[in-house]
């Protein structure tokens, strides 16, 4: 039997694949490529992307017990619906290691000035093994439980720093013109495809009780938050903001609050790091789905110890150096492989769907004509 799980949960699984990237070193690596004009750049990869939840929607409500293998391999084949899985894994683990990367330089920057990379590697990895041995309805339950505290920690990012906005930074708008929008969203492809995590919960959506609704409506409620934060970035840092790496703890030094309110960045802080951590730990889950669905489900409970040895020794060879980290995802090379699986995928899914559309018409017709003879 199926693991289900309900519209709100998949969506509240959504809503956190959609910020976890896009507030730590992004806000600074956009502002790389599209200058002040990062918020706009961002809604419109938000928007991109957007495009593709239509068709994961679309296909999860018309086909709710179908998973992306029964939809590709019925057209495809096997074979193609395999290597699809595999690129599916390659890109959730690429994440999963890029946000374990960021949570370590978030907290040797808010919380250690130094932290022995064992101390940090070893709890992680025993948390990452007890939680990859755990199921899909497990996951969604805990992130559903932890989902408002996570939106708190949202807002109260955007509002604190929010009397220290210059409103001058926002001026000249497109300043090098309407093509660095989509240049920055090119750039920036590893915070973006977040609803891939459609492609993995396809057919594991109960609909029975619900219309679904909720995954659009937090979809859009995570799209403005994200856009309101980085409008904050522009308007607190302005020309600077390439410098501000690590947004989350540059931002919080700009609070202004009374002291009787006591310094709110350390809640911010720990409320950051659980969401990172718990967002490293779903990556990793989904890329443990695919490699199943592309093999065989007897290496399911081998799969935890493989995933972590390749996690550590790709954080142990990139130790501490982020900037090599981001000079990969920004590459070439990553920015096209990870659009092909970006919009690859759902491409795949629509032109699946209406071929098993024609094939199932063409079947119509011809069990009409003998009854009509």
């Amino acid at each position: 039997m199926k693991e289900k799980i309900s519209p709100r949960q998949a969506s509240v699984l959504i809503f956190l694949a959609i910020i976890s990237m896009k507030f730590l070193f992004m806000p600074a690596t956009m502002t790389r490529f599209s200058g002040l004009d990062i918020y706009l750049c961002v809604a419109f990869g938000l928007v991109c992307d957007m495009l593709t939840l239509v068709i994961y929607y679309y296909c999860s409500k018309k086909m709710p017990d179908a998973t992306l293998f029964d939809i590709l391999s019925r057209v495809f084949g096997k074979i193609v619906t395999k290597i699809v899985y595999i690129a599916l894994a390659f890109i959730f683990f690429i994440k999963a290691v890029f946000i374990i990367k960021a949570l370590h330089l978030y907290i040797l920057d808010t919380l250690y000035e130094t932290l022995p990379y064992v101390m940090y590697t070893v709890p992680i990895a025993i948390l990452i093994f007890y939680a990859l041995r755990k199921n899909l309805v497990t996951y969604a339950r805990c992130c559903e439980i932890f989902l408002i505290v996570i939106a708190l920690a949202i807002i109260a990012c955007i509002t604190i720093p929010i009397q220290a906005i210059d409103t001058l930074n926002f001026f000249p708008m497109l300043k090098d013109g309407f093509l660095a929008l989509p240049r920055g969203y090119l750039y920036c492809a590893y915070g973006f495809g977040d609803y891939l995590v459609l492609a993995v919960l396809l057919g594991h959506i109960d609909y029975s009780r619900s219309k679904g609704h909720s995954i659009i409506y937090i979809s859009i409620v995570a799209a403005s938050l994200i856009v309101a934060y980085y409008a904050i970035f522009v308007g607190v840092f302005g020309n600077m903001g390439v410098a501000q790496a690590l947004a989350l703890s540059d931002l919080s030094i700009h609070a202004q609050l009374p002291n009787t309110l006591g310094r709110l960045d350390w809640l911010i802080i720990f409320l950051w790091s659980f969401t990172l951590v718990l967002e490293c730990v779903l990556y990793l889950f989904y890329c443990k789905r695919c490699i199943v669905a592309a093999t065989t489900d007897r290496i399911d409970k081998y799969l935890p110890i493989v995933i972590i040895t390749l996690m550590i020794t790709t954080m142990v060879i990139l130790y501490r150096d982020i900037d090599r980290v981001l000079g990969l995802v920004t590459s070439t090379a990553f920015v096209s492989i990870a659009f092909s699986i970006y919009f690859g995928v759902p491409a795949l899914i629509l032109i699946a769907l209406v071929v098993g559309k024609i094939r199932e018409r063409s079947h119509e017709r011809k069990v009409k004509k003998p009854m009509r003879a």
